[in-house]
């Protein structure tokens, strides 16, 4: 053992001082650097506990979500003048926020760190409330009581969210002082309360081991007795006290009709999934390094928020697009993040974008673009809003973004279609098929080629006194949106005023008109002879907010509801979510977004229709580019599809499909409600039972 080891031993630790004198040649030694005694790391680290901000500063903690679940909510006041917000929400998230404190919502999995409870119940509050705008209720009651379970419904669903997880205080930990000899009851009183009454300036946090999944639920009564304010109980019962059971059954498991327990669950597996996907769990104390990726998101949001970036808008750093999902504009975005990042004085973050980039494809934040030289960061974008020289598209370099959550977790709003270049024309086939025999449209068609069909296209089949039909497809299509008929100018501005007088949520559909264009027409479609919205593009695109306007057509009667889930306002459909109006309302307003019957289709060519009996037509290829306002236009689409099938002396029909409808409309830049309506207006084409278009040839 070495000497200094030994005399350091022998004196407990203290090195003997008679040492001999040191020598001319010793260096002197080396100044210790000062350290602060918690900068020191250790492991495994200390338990600081936490502290006890007032209850302002805790409810600042969340001011941005707690704005977003207000404007959510859309309360507005009660017939007596009592404000909704101020009276049955905003005083029951303040005792949440003093009950809850800073405890996490669980020790190793969703919403650990600290506020990670007062977070969750704020989420799901959220979320439940989304979902509840989707819920009608009172169909059964007069239109006076409707109107006041409305508003009663949503509150029901917030604050279900917010309590579903309360009885976690009571039932999963315990919160102690720093010796812990002094216990909070959180039944007694709360937690400021208790800490302010010992002088403590932190708590400490010890999880039961035997505590059961699922356990807290039957506390969350306590909770809710600890916190909810009777007078909102008495709101919330009248005039229904079985939307207050079907309130207290989503907070304690207990099974119940009400579909405020699929709400409630539903928002709480949501918030749940957001939180463990965006990696919020990762412990920062125990961690060595910079959380780079986590930086990265707070510096987008901010951002957003601030107003400093844009969406779907030209020089917007960010943008949506239709099935590719969120995209950044690169190197821009980069350069944004990281001069943000630098003025906070954020250590460790890079300022190269491609370094950045390299980031967020590690985290598996943001998605490669792969070939056959290798992986890239960045993908080129064309937004179809963007035109340059000549009506050219701009192309833009794009990081990918996998999930559209990491930037707006509460909700995206509106995609944006993609810059395509038109498709060419069908080339006319050299030997078209013989009249006798009846003819399929494509499944692809108009297309170059054609394609593989199945054994029975192009089966004869006896000539009737009808043209015959053979189906493009095997199974019916679902209608386009489409009106039957095209009404009259004057039919049109009947419909109008009609929509103007009846009700309020009818007169705002009204003045959405004149924003009406082309592509709001993808965004409707009739089914079952009612005209169908999808939620929430149709009204996005008109500027009337979604839930604004479920809400009003809701209590104003126009909506028709599903027979399976009749307490729901939206409906689904092929995968999309949808409004669907009543028949009077449909009737009305499919009459104002139909075109005007005032031009009358355009008079066959005299020397493409002279033929001699049993000839068929003759005539030329159609042009390779239509203008979509030519009165020609159907008559040149019917020419195509007459000399793709064969067709042309009136004795046999083709079906289109709603796929080879859509093709015809994008080669001819038209929307498909629009050429579906032109097409009806020939007295060639018909719609048969199944809402398919049925065309004479």
């Amino acid at each position: 053992m070495s000497g200094w080891m030994s005399r350091w031993l022998n004196a407990g630790g203290e090195e003997q001082t008679a040492t001999r004198p040191p020598t001319k040649t010793a260096m002197a030694a080396a100044p210790s650097p000062s350290f602060n005694d918690e900068e020191i790391p250790r492991y495994p680290p200390f338990v600081k506990g936490l502290p006890l901000p007032t209850l302002p500063q805790l409810m600042a903690t969340q001011s941005e979500l707690i704005a977003r679940l207000r404007k959510e909510l859309m309360l507005g006041d009660d017939d007596d003048g009592t404000n909704r917000w101020e009276s049955y929400i905003l005083p029951v998230i303040e005792r949440y926020a003093a009950f809850v404190h800073l405890i996490p919502a669980s020790e190793a999995h969703h919403h650990r760190g600290a506020g990670g409870l007062y977070r969750h119940g704020l989420e799901a509050a959220f979320h439940a409330t989304r979902s509840s705008k989707g819920v009608m209720i009172g169909l059964d009651r007069p239109r006076v009581e409707r109107r006041q379970l409305e508003p009663r419904l949503r509150v029901a669903a917030a604050l279900g969210g917010l309590f579903h997880d309360a009885g976690k205080v009571i039932h999963d930990v315990t919160a102690t002082d720093r010796d812990g000899r002094s216990s909070w009851s959180p039944i007694d009183q709360d937690l400021d309360d208790w800490a302010n009454q010992r002088g403590l300036d932190r708590y400490f946090l010890h999880w039961r081991e035997q505590r059961a999944q699922g356990g807290h639920e039957a506390f969350n009564l306590i909770a809710l007795k600890r916190i909810l304010p009777a007078r909102v109980e008495r709101w919330l019962s009248h005039p229904d006290p079985n939307l207050y059971s079907g309130f207290l059954a989503a907070i304690t498991g207990v099974p119940h009709s009400s579909p405020l327990v699929e709400l409630v669950r539903k928002a709480d597996r949501v918030s749940v999934e957001q939180d463990l996907r965006e990696h919020r769990i990762e412990s920062i104390d125990t961690a060595v390094g910079v959380p780079v990726d986590r930086y990265l998101i707070d510096a987008m949001r901010r951002l957003l928020h601030d107003g400093r970036w844009t969406v779907n808008f030209p020089g917007a750093r960010v943008w949506l697009f239709a099935d590719l999902g969120l995209h950044l504009v690169w190197p821009a975005a980069a350069k944004d993040m990281s001069e943000l990042l630098a003025k906070d004085r954020v250590p460790g973050i890079p300022r190269d974008p491609d370094t950045i980039a390299e980031v967020l494809l590690e985290r598996g934040l943001a998605i490669p673009r792969l070939d056959a030289l290798g992986q890239h960061p960045t993908w080129r974008m064309a937004p179809a809003l963007l035109s340059g020289e000549n009506g050219k598209p701009v192309e833009l370099a794009m990081l990918r973004l996998k999930d559209t959550g990491v930037l707006f977790p509460f909700g995206a709003p509106g995609t944006v279609e993609l810059w395509s270049a038109p498709e060419e024309s069908q080339p006319a086939r050299s030997e078209p098929q013989r009249p006798s025999e009846p003819v399929v449209a494509s499944q692809d068609a108009p297309s170059g080629q054609p394609e593989s069909t199945p054994a029975s296209v192009g089966t004869t089949v006896p000539l009737a006194s009808e043209p015959s039909v053979v189906s493009a497809a095997g199974k019916p299509s679902e209608p386009s949106p489409a009106l039957s008929s095209n009404p009259s100018t004057a039919a049109i501005e009947q419909a109008r005023r009609w929509l103007t007088k009846s009700s309020t949520s009818t007169a705002r559909l009204a003045k959405t008109i004149d924003s009406l264009d082309r592509d709001l027409h993808t965004h409707a479609l009739w089914r079952d002879g009612l005209l169908w919205l999808r939620y929430p593009d149709w009204f996005e695109t008109t500027g009337w907010p979604a839930p604004e306007a479920a809400q009003a057509l809701s209590e104003d009667g126009w909506l028709e509801p599903d027979p399976q889930t009749p307490m729901r306002r939206v409906r689904d459909h092929a995968g999309q979510r949808w409004l669907a109006l009543n028949a009077q309302l449909s009737e009305q307003l499919g009459t104002v977004l139909g075109e005007p019957r005032d031009r009358q289709p355009a008079p066959e060519d005299p020397e493409a229709t002279i033929r001699q009996p049993d000839q068929s037509v003759l005539v030329g290829p159609p042009s390779a580019r239509t203008d979509p306002d030519d009165p020609r236009l159907i008559e040149i689409i019917l020419r195509e599809l007459a000399i793709q099938h064969g067709g042309g002396d009136g004795s046999h029909a083709c079906v289109l499909e709603q796929r080879q409808l859509k093709a015809l409309a994008r080669k001819h830049h038209l929307g498909v409600f629009r050429l579906r309506t032109r097409l009806l207006n020939d007295p060639r084409v018909r719609e048969d039972n199944q809402r398919r278009l049925v065309v004479t040839i």
